[in-house]
């Protein structure tokens, strides 16, 4: 037996052999492989018999004698042979695998071969395969001293892998399963091509199968595969993270024979093919379960099945946040004519491509004459005429989506059974599924159309023109700004006319706010007005797609402090009408000197554009609509959860993903099989929220003048305050607003900002659109804005040229 020191974590290392049954305290001699084995024996999941001979032991001992007593002992009934395999400390790790670095021995018999397969198992560590791996992932050379494992060899009749989650998409939803009859050393060693199946985590349905006709016909059935994934499902309970598991088949038993993380890696993705450009917008922060699996249901549900780049397969997820293939957006917006990619990239998306565009463009694959006619065809018929997509998309957002939106909006929950709000969400998802069509179709006119008006302009008036042309063109597009006005004017007016209000407002901490409003007679009118106020714009929100944040009108105290920053400041008496772009550029100016035809086509494609970001905008408004009453819809059923005790906590709804919460609803699982998920999720986001997102930036640290996208024209010096959650920003009148992204959930601060600069961003995001309604100087896409410059700086902001100046103290 192992001694105990003072210390009780310090184990004294004795012990020759470790069986996996008597595991406790001896898991770090053991090495990860035989530590994990024993941990999931512990749990009574189906491991065969077997011992571990520790490093420590093999190195400094003379080992064979207890060996050879351990090994009797597990042959002695039935004369089996055994499974002679590596157990590093440092194997089986997600962020190092070792993956088929170290030799495994299988089928041996006798005791001297025995002792030689432990020998070669031990001494593999120093094989230049190893020490090149080591050296890659910067280890020293005794970071995994190798432990053997010795086990009762399984004879199977069908072996493979299994992973609880997709391990190229990272989708939990797909559960992937690789098999071969018999042992599965060839399958993993890759000298044979498996039979491959794919599984929904939910339903347990086949999604996928090929190859199944390689297997014996009784093993192939999918009851078979429905008993392995609950098998699984059990051993990523244990370890808390998605597993890459190693297993065998013998005589209707299934065996664990090895379980590891899976081993995808941020780090070994290709981060310069990804931008948080656009799509940090739509989803700005670390996405939850239920956000991302709703947003790809509606998004895949919306593509057609001949596009041939479809914006669910440009999306990644890394470290929990969103980013778009650069590549793939290239390359939906390449083999139309007349139409330049970076145009759309750069100019429309805020993704510079400057130095890449031969490289983008050599990768892009061809789509054929056929091809290249289609998708151009599409587009320049509803460019020049108009009279396709948008009458479309206009019926689909006035005939059928928004009057069942209004119907679902007006019934209350609280009456409804859980079936009856399950069988509500299906319908939203349609609805979204529908809207979030409707707002791709008209965002890829809508691009096309900037893209192409843009390149012409700027041939004939210059670059900078062309950009103050087109931004100005997409102003006035929403309602957005005329709303907020005129609710904020109307409450400060309110507040002004009462001096006893007018005096809370000035003299109450923001904190205090709320409850002296609520004791006040004066103050329950004003809160009445402010909520009537919230519920007109409460569709919004910050992070609107995230569905585990609340809208304006859940929480109407960002409204408030809005309104109380502006009544400081004096932002609404100033007004924002006025704008600060002196070198007004118009179309006809731009177009005087080119031919009749030329400026006919020009004008045109230029009305178009403006045409469809009105229609674009209109089609977010909707798609946030759906969201907002898929958010409604969950909380009820979260309520539900809890009370039935399925959720501990209401808000663990949003750690699940949908697939898992409609298993959880109908019943198909035990509600402990998913929700044991939920802690381990609750910390990847919370670590990843607080490490930032992977990507870097390239701006240059020691930079005076900051290069992003013009987004709206005028040039303003003023004091930067860097903010990174609107609902904390303390902004004065004429302070410039530095975020990583804005929403229209920052829209208050908006109002009081006189200008605005962003890391991600383009022209024609919706802020963007949002700030030239304001007349607010704004430059998008520079990135590590909110590094360089520091709060509190004063700075220069140049909109009409992208320009930011930093100044000394």
């Amino acid at each position: 037996m192992c001694s105990q020191q003072a210390e009780p974590s310090i184990i004294t290392m004795t012990e020759p052999v470790i069986w996996l049954t008597d595991h406790k305290n001896q898991e770090s001699r053991m090495g990860s492989k035989a530590a994990n084995l024993a941990r999931l024996h512990h749990q009574g999941l189906p491991v065969p018999e077997g011992f571990c001979i520790p490093s420590d032991v093999i190195e400094n001992a003379d080992w064979t004698e207890p060996v050879l007593e351990a090994y009797r002992r597990l042959v002695a009934s039935r004369n089996d042979r055994v499974a002679v395999r590596s157990s590093a400390l440092a194997e089986d790790l997600a962020e190092a695998s070792f993956a088929g670095q170290y030799e495994t021995f299988l089928n041996i018999e006798g005791e001297a071969a025995l002792l030689d397969a432990i020998r070669q198992c031990q001494a593999s560590d120093q094989a230049a395969r190893v020490a090149g791996y080591k050296a890659h992932h910067e280890m020293t050379a005794t970071a995994s001293n190798v432990s053997v494992l010795v086990q009762r060899m399984v004879a199977a009749d069908m072996a493979g892998v299994l992973f609880t989650s997709d391990p190229v998409s990272g989708s939990s939803d797909r559960i992937v399963i690789e098999a071969v009859p018999n042992v599965a050393e060839e399958l993993v060693s890759g000298t044979v091509t498996p039979a491959h199946i794919v599984l929904d985590r939910g339903t347990k349905s086949i999604a996928e199968a090929e190859n199944l006709s390689t297997l014996p016909a009784p093993l192939a059935a999918v009851e078979t595969w429905s008993r392995l994934l609950d098998l699984a499902l059990q051993i990523e309970a244990v370890f808390t993270t998605p597993q890459d598991i190693e297993w065998a088949y013998q005589d209707g038993q299934f065996w664990i024979l090895q379980s590891r993380p899976i081993s995808v890696r941020p780090a070994a993705i290709d981060m310069s093919r990804l931008t948080r450009a656009n799509i940090g917008e739509v989803l700005p922060g670390v996405v939850t379960p239920l956000t991302i699996s709703t947003f790809l249901h509606a998004l895949q549900a919306s593509e057609a099945e001949d596009q041939d780049v479809k914006p669910s397969e440009m999306l990644t997820i890394v470290e929990g946040r969103a980013y778009i293939d650069v590549q793939l957006l290239w390359n939906s917006y390449d083999h139309i004519v007349g139409l330049r990619p970076p145009s759309v990239l750069k100019k429309g998306l805020g993704c510079d491509v400057t130095g890449r565009e031969a490289e983008l463009a050599a990768a892009s694959p061809p789509i054929g004459i056929s091809g290249n006619t289609l998708k151009s065809a599409y587009v320049w018929l509803e460019l020049v005429t108009r009279r396709w997509v948008k009458p479309r998309i206009e019926r689909l957002l006035t005939q059928e989506i928004q009057p069942t939106l209004d119907q679902l909006n007006a019934r209350s929950l609280q009456t409804l059974t859980q079936d009856d709000i399950w069988q509500q969400v299906q319908q939203l998802l349609k609805l979204t599924n529908q809207a979030f069509s409707a707002h791709m179709q008209s965002s890829f006119i809508a691009l096309c159309a900037y893209a192409i008006a843009h390149d012409r302009l700027a041939i004939v008036a210059g670059e900078q023109n062309a950009d103050r042309l087109m931004s100005a063109a997409s102003a006035n597009q929403t309602a957005n700004a005329a709303a907020l006005h005129h609710h904020f004017g109307v409450l400060a007016k309110r507040v002004q006319a009462s001096p006893a209000l007018d005096q809370l407002f000035r003299s109450t901490t923001e904190d205090d706010l709320l409850p002296a409003l609520q004791a006040d007679a004066e103050g329950q009118r004003l809160l009445a007005e402010i909520e009537q106020s919230a519920h007109v714009l409460g569709n919004r929100g910050v992070q609107e797609f995230e569905l585990n944040t609340p809208r304006w009108a859940e929480d109407p105290r960002l409204l408030i402090a809005t309104l109380r920053a502006l009544l400081l400041s004096g932002a609404l008496e100033t007004g924002s009408g006025q704008s600060h772009d002196a070198e007004a550029v118009t179309l006809d100016s731009c177009l005087q000197r080119v031919s009749p035809v030329q400026r006919l086509l020009v004008r045109h494609i230029y009305q178009t554009f403006v045409a469809y970001a009105h229609t674009r905008e209109q089609t977010k408004s909707v798609l946030m609509t759906c969201f907002s009453e898929l958010r409604r819809h969950y909380l009820q059923l979260a309520t539900m959860l809890q009370q039935s005790a399925a959720l501990t906590e209401a808000d663990d709804i949003f750690f699940l993903e949908i697939s898992e919460l409609n298993a959880l609803l109908t019943q198909q699982v035990e509600p402990s099989k998913l929700t044991s998920r939920i802690p381990e999720r609750r910390r990847a986001h919370e670590r990843y929220t607080s490490q930032g997102a992977a990507a870097g930036f390239s701006a240059d640290p020691d930079a005076q003048v900051l290069i992003g996208t013009a987004v709206s024209g005028g040039q303003v010096t003023g004091r930067a305050r860097v903010v990174s959650n609107p609902a904390l920003a303390a902004l004065e009148n004429g302070d410039i607003l530095i975020a990583e992204y804005t929403d229209p959930g920052w829209t208050p601060l908006f109002l009081i900002a006189s200008a605005v600069v962003t890391e991600i961003g383009g022209i024609l995001s919706h802020t963007g659109t949002l700030a030239r309604e304001l007349n607010k100087p704004a430059v998008f896409s520079i990135a590590g804005a909110t590094r360089l410059i520091q709060d509190g700086q004063r700075i220069t902001v140049d909109g009409s040229s992208g320009k930011i100046y930093l100044h000394p103290d």
